[in-house]
């Protein structure tokens, strides 16, 4: 009996090789999911820093007649009472305001100045150790958050033209530069009390006003000189 041998050829779809077949990802459901989640937390939190600002407000900030530096060095004011702040506050003025040096001579309270800065009465000064022009010199103040000094009684005059060296000429924030208004300006725009106080030498066109020897002088505005800077003090 003869044997019949049958032969065909199975054709298999070739597959990609290597590549692991990767799980479908997420409808845009879950986008929607994530990203109320993340709405939601942030509204939470932006809750509980008002009511957490709210609190202190509420609390720290308000004075209450309980509170004194006594209390606040024994264990009644402790940072979490009313008056916590008021002890910060106190013991500020207890550790910076005894000290003369510290103080502004001429003002009610403690004010305090930048290290470096001179205290008078409620501002604070900075003699410069270059010379620039005029107008240079008033770019640093402002760089300083802070003008060029605008004396406006004989006092704080007197005050300034001590600040300066015997042979220092400092530049203030006097001029008769066009910007500034007619005759001599301050630079916040009021004019100069000739009966408080006088310029030497002549007044022309584009001048600006040094302190010598605590008198004020006329000089050309592009001469550099040294200059004093001014700025409000700090109340605690």
């Amino acid at each position: 009996m003869a044997v019949t041998t049958i032969y065909t050829d199975l054709e298999v779809p070739p597959g990609p090789r290597g590549i692991p077949q990767l799980p479908k990802p997420p409808g845009r459901w879950w986008y929607w999911v994530i990203m109320g989640s993340g709405w939601l937390g942030a509204a939470v939190l932006a809750g509980i820093v008002v009511w957490l600002l709210q609190r202190h407000d509420g609390n720290s900030l308000n004075p209450t007649g309980s509170c004194s530096w006594e209390s606040c060095l024994g264990s009644s004011c402790t940072p979490s009472s009313d008056c916590s702040l008021n002890c910060f506050q106190l013991g500020l003025r207890e550790r910076l305001c005894e000290a003369k040096s510290h103080q502004a001579p001429g003002a009610e309270g403690c004010w305090l100045c930048p290290a470096g800065w001179q205290p008078f009465a409620t501002k604070c000064y900075l003699v410069s150790a270059k010379t620039l022009p005029w107008e240079e010199a008033g770019g640093d103040c402002k760089d300083r958050r802070a003008e060029l000094v605008m004396p406006k009684s004989m006092e704080e005059k007197d005050f300034i033209g001590a600040l300066s060296k015997e042979n220092m000429r400092s530049w203030t924030g006097l001029s008769t530069m066009p910007t500034q208004g007619e005759g001599w300006t301050w630079m916040d725009g009021s004019p100069l009390q000739d009966d408080l106080l006088q310029v030497t030498g002549e007044r022309k066109a584009n001048a600006c006003a040094a302190m010598w020897k605590a008198q004020l002088h006329s000089h050309s505005c592009s001469t550099p000189l040294h200059w004093i800077c001014q700025k409000e003090a700090t109340k605690i």
